[in-house]
């Protein structure tokens, strides 16, 4: 389902969440990023899930990830395999987790470069300054 109507639509807006603007093919990559993201930390038949956060792209993302994880079992335990979630998750999991934890990690400490960087950053000299430090009585 959700990669057919990223190939119908492709280039079209699907999502606009503030600032964020994704088109049908880039919510299919961060589903599909989800979907192995989930798999990989272990989501297996019979979990059950929950998934609390503010109603956002991101709240999407993860709610059609863990259902193309469901279809992904679904269709290869039609088609015979032994073990249907195994080979999803050996096929699947690695390449996945890299795309969402490792893009995630490379994205948050690029957002800190400029502070990590520079002397002047707000708040940088704290423990220099000696504002931890409790007040003489």
């Amino acid at each position: 389902m959700v990669l057919s109507v990223g190939d119908r639509f492709g280039n079209s807006e699907a999502v606009v969440d503030g600032s964020l603007r994704l088109t049908f093919t880039q919510l299919v990559d961060r589903v599909l990023c989800a979907a192995g993201a989930f798999v990989d930390l272990g989501v297996a038949k019979g979990d059950r899930i929950a998934i609390w956060a503010p109603n956002s792209a991101e709240w999407m993302i993860a709610a059609f990830g863990l259902l193309t994880i469901a279809w992904e079992v679904a269709n290869r335990r039609r088609v015979g395999s032994k073990r249907p979630l195994r080979s999803t998750v050996l096929t699947d999991a690695l390449p996945a987790f890299v795309c969402v934890v490792g893009v995630g990690a490379v994205v948050y400490l690029v957002s800190w470069a400029g502070w990590l960087i520079a002397d002047a950053g707000w708040s940088r000299g704290w423990a220099n300054a000696g504002w931890h430090r409790a007040a003489p009585s």
